[in-house]
């Protein structure tokens, strides 16, 4: 019965077992799964009793369903590529490839801090598309553009201390009386990353509701004037105090430190003080000192 099913297995596949013939270059032949599923029925067939002569007619009927089983196998199996001739190659396949990922881009707000403040990011947006209050800050390529509509001197300390950790960066400016800069730099990426961060500071110090005095050393050109002060070695402020107490305050620190060799002027809601950095620390110090000793509130106390 085993010789029976044997031929026609081969028979089926189109081959003996032995006519497979080892690919050239010495390469083992592939496994045929095909045969060896045949083979595997063909031992499940001959481990059956032997039956009588008359009663063979179940083994026939086995017999030709596998036949069929195999040719359908056959007619629907995915031919495979045949191995190539040449020497074997030890290096793996290299993977498939993959399209490429567009990049983001296109114009869009990065940090929005409330009315007409924030920070975006313009991505050369259309001529037609930019107004002529804000041309000046946007240039032919990616541009960060940070505005804030009244700038107080925390806005602009933030502003500057973050753009001195932008290595390289170009600033343009509006100076419009507002803060308005747009800021470009050869590396895209850090100019995001930069933008988020920016945004974030100045959410912060928006948000602080202490008035600290605070000092920002060397204040670039468009600092200068928005502050209103000439080109200087410092600058320091303290934030939040009402006119008139400004000036009570600025009289009796001048008149107890002899000036220091500083200058201490009078801004909406502010005292400035400029001059050399040692100087204008020690101003602060005597202005803050006789803040508190008169209970004089500040931005912070209010």
């Amino acid at each position: 019965m085993s010789q029976v099913v044997r031929k026609v297995v081969e028979e089926v596949l189109g081959r003996s077992p032995d006519a497979r013939a080892a690919p050239a270059g010495g390469e083992p032949p592939r496994p045929n799964y095909q045969r060896q599923r045949a083979l595997a029925r063909m031992a499940e067939l001959s481990s059956e009793r032997p039956q009588p002569a008359g009663a063979s007619a179940p083994a026939q009927a086995r017999i030709r369903e596998l036949g069929s089983e195999l040719k359908r196998q056959r007619l629907t199996a995915v031919p495979r590529p045949e191995a190539s001739s040449g020497p074997a190659s030890s290096e793996p396949a290299p993977p498939p490839a993959r399209a490429a990922r567009p990049v983001a881009g296109g114009s869009r707000v990065v940090w929005r801090l409330g009315g007409d403040d924030g920070v975006w990011w313009l991505d050369a947006p259309h001529p037609d598309a930019v107004p002529e209050s804000v041309r000046a800050v946007v240039a032919a390529e990616p541009t960060v553009v940070v505005a804030i509509a009244r700038p107080r001197p925390r806005h602009v300390l933030e502003t500057a201390e973050a753009l001195a950790e932008l290595e390289g960066a170009r600033v343009l400016s509006a100076g419009s009386g507002r803060l308005l800069l747009g800021v470009t730099h050869g590396d895209v990426r850090a100019l995001g990353a930069w933008a988020r961060q920016t945004g974030s500071r100045l959410e912060r110090a928006a948000l602080d509701r202490r008035r600290v005095p605070r000092i920002l050393g060397n204040p670039p050109p468009w600092a200068q004037a928005l502050l209103g002060i000439p080109a200087v070695e410092a600058v320091g402020w303290i934030e939040g105090v009402a006119e008139l107490d400004a000036v009570v305050l600025a009289d009796l620190a001048l008149g107890a430190s002899g000036g220091l060799g500083t200058r201490v002027t009078v801004q909406a809601g502010h005292l400035v003080v400029t001059g050399s950095r040692p100087d204008v620390a020690a101003m602060l110090e005597e202005l803050e000192r006789q803040r508190v000793r008169l209970r004089i509130p500040s931005g912070g106390d209010r």
